[in-house]
């Protein structure tokens, strides 16, 4: 086993047994008097909005002193002004999940010149360096979309993927365990941006590849936001035989499943998700590494099957 392997595992390990014991004798991990900043895409997108109360509710538990501000625009450039003034105010450690996993790196970087840790949280940086990586394993993710639109329509079929106009690292690799199994199974495989993103400009969107692609199977989008955009418009334009996948568990996506709108999304548990990552940047104020942790929690998919039991 590598050094950093076990690296990797004594830090899990320590944090582990660091929360398994709050319970009896009070939380072990003291944030007091630390100062956090976090960063996030627009809080209209509501799972970015549910990890925002997370990680308000993760600080207040931790004594930790958080300072949260989201990308309103969708633009990278809010993320590196963001990063500029956490710099500026000085803060002890910086967690995100950036809009753009790319144009986020002279941020990350600058973070790094300042001696600010850096924990990425579902979304990733490409570059600069972070002390923790956290996030619900996206290919494994994508890998149960695959497989479930495969159990509904067999191979040979026809897939449409929604996808960004920027680069984000868990998108492609959401997407990628999808489309890789559905290719090994003959499947053909359409691509296209969808910007701005939200229900709306999905909706516009489907309601042209719809009429592109009259003969879709399955229509797979990189969040439940904009999948219920494509909800919208097939029930529309009466496309009731297109299997519809989002990922993310909305509220509003699971009833659409119950409703038989939507085919399936992926649960993920933001809330431990945002937890571990604070958890991280308390841990190590306290007791530093070298290199970086990683840290994957594993996905639920959500079916017509489970719906009913899904919680």
């Amino acid at each position: 086993m590598s050094k950093k392997r076990l690296l990797v595992l004594g830090v899990l390990t320590a944090v582990t047994l660091i929360v398994s014991s709050a319970g009896a004798q009070g939380s072990r991990l003291n944030g007091e008097g630390l100062t956090v900043g976090y960063t996030t895409p627009g809080l209209d997108n509501e799972y970015w909005a549910q990890t925002k109360a997370y990680a308000e509710a993760e600080a207040d538990r931790l004594g930790v002193n958080l300072v949260f501000l989201a990308a309103e625009t969708g633009d990278v450039s809010d993320h590196l002004d963001i990063i500029n003034d956490f710099i500026a105010q000085g803060v002890d450690a910086v967690v995100i999940a950036p809009v753009d996993s790319k144009g986020i790196i002279p941020g990350i970087e600058a973070l790094n010149a300042a001696g600010i840790p850096v924990v990425g949280a579902d979304i990733l940086p490409e570059g600069g360096h972070l002390i923790a990586k956290v996030q619900v394993d996206a290919r494994v993710g994508g890998r149960l979309v695959g497989e479930y639109i495969l159990s509904q329509k067999g191979p040979d079929g026809k897939l449409f993927l929604e996808d960004s106009d920027v680069y984000v690292d868990i998108g492609e690799i959401r997407h990628s365990g999808a489309y890789t199994l559905l290719q090994e199974n003959g499947w053909e495989v359409v691509r296209q941006p969808l910007s701005p993103y939200g229900r709306g400009p999905a909706q516009d969107m489907a309601e042209t590849v719809f009429t592109a692609h009259p003969d879709l199977d399955a229509y797979y989008t990189l969040n439940d936001d904009t999948a219920l955009g494509v909800v919208q418009a097939a029930q529309a334009m009466g496309m009731t035989d297109v299997v519809i996948c989002g990922y993310d568990a909305l509220p509003e996506a699971v009833e659409a499943i119950r409703n038989g709108q939507m085919g399936c999304t992926i649960y993920q548990d933001a809330n431990a998700l945002v937890s571990w990552a604070i958890q991280m940047a308390v841990l190590y104020n306290d007791a530093p590494w070298a290199g970086t942790v990683e840290y994957y929690i594993p996905p639920t998919l959500v079916t017509p099957d489970n719906v009913d039991s899904y919680k």
